[in-house]
C-alpha cells in the first residue's frame, strides 16, 4: 500500500473545511436557473452532517462560527444568525455521532432528513420572531424535501471525494 505525500495528507485533513466553505460561497452565487438557491441552501447542511458523523472534530465551532460569519455577509442574514445554525446542528450531531456512524446509509439518510427538519423549523422560528409574523411554512417544506432528495448524492459525492480509489 502506498503511503500518501505530506501534503497530500494535509490537505485531505484541510478538505472537510475546504468543501464546507465552498459550499457558502457556492449558495452566494446568484444564479438564474429557477430554484437552484434552494437546492444549493442544503449543501452546507449536508457537508456539516457528513463531517461531523463521519470525520468529527473536522469542523470546529469556531470555524463553523466564522463560516456562518461569512454566510451571514454574502447573502445578507442577519449577523450571526447562520452561526448559530451551523454550530447548534453540529452540537446536536455530536450526541448522535457514534449511533448514526455505524448505522446503515438508509438510517443514516433518515437521520438527516430528521434532523435537517429540526433546523429548518429552527431557523423558521428564528426568522418568524425576528420579522415579528409567522412565515408561511411552504417553503420551509420544499427546502426540507429537497434536502433528502439532495442528501443520497452529495453523500456519495463527498465519500468519492475523501476516499479517492486508486
Amino acid at each position: 500500500m502506498q503511503t500518501l505525500p505530506h501534503g497530500f495528507k494535509k490537505l485531505l485533513t484541510l478538505l472537510p473545511a475546504i468543501l464546507t466553505t465552498l459550499m457558502v460561497l457556492l449558495e452566494a452565487i446568484p444564479m438564474h436557473i429557477p430554484g437552484i438557491g434552494l437546492i444549493i441552501t442544503t449543501f452546507t447542511l449536508i457537508n456539516i452532517y457528513y463531517w461531523c458523523i463521519f470525520y468529527p472534530g473536522t469542523l470546529p465551532y469556531l470555524f463553523l462560527f466564522c463560516l456562518g460569519v461569512l454566510h451571514d455577509t454574502l447573502v445578507g442574514t442577519p449577523l450571526g444568525f447562520s452561526s448559530f445554525i451551523y454550530i447548534v446542528f453540529a452540537f446536536w450531531l455530536s450526541r448522535k455521532r457514534r449511533t448514526l456512524r455505524t448505522a446503515a446509509f438508509s438510517a443514516i439518510w433518515l437521520g438527516f432528513i430528521i434532523y435537517s427538519g429540526g433546523i429548518f423549523l429552527l431557523e423558521w422560528l428564528i426568522i418568524s420572531v425576528y420579522s415579528g409574523k409567522l412565515l408561511p411554512l411552504k417553503e420551509l417544506t420544499v427546502l426540507w424535501c429537497l434536502s433528502g432528495i439532495s442528501y443520497p448524492v452529495i453523500h456519495l459525492l463527498l465519500t468519492r471525494i475523501h476516499h479517492p480509489r486508486t
